[in-house]
């Protein structure tokens, strides 16, 4: 009997997570519709909201700590 009311709680507490995030898109969607002029603008927004941007990884740098630099490279590079 108590797994069951386990459940449900579950259940319940899913919906009204699910509930919220829909609220949250809807609400998103409203704003873009406000603030576009347009059909175009408001299409333009709601592809904006949907682009997850990805910054660039930086490779290995030519900078290299002191502490971890042997003295002998540290020579070399000095003598560049």
């Amino acid at each position: 009997m108590n797994w069951i009311l386990v459940v449900v709680i579950l259940a319940l507490i899913g919906l009204i997570g699910w509930q919220e995030y829909q609220n949250r898109k809807e609400r998103a969607k409203m704003l873009n519709a406000i603030m576009g002029k347009n059909a175009q603008e408001i299409a333009s927004l709601d592809l904006a909201d949907k682009t997850d941007i990805k910054a660039k990884t930086q490779t290995k740098s030519d900078i290299v700590p002191l502490e971890n630099l042997p003295e002998d490279e540290f020579e070399k590079i000095i003598k560049k």
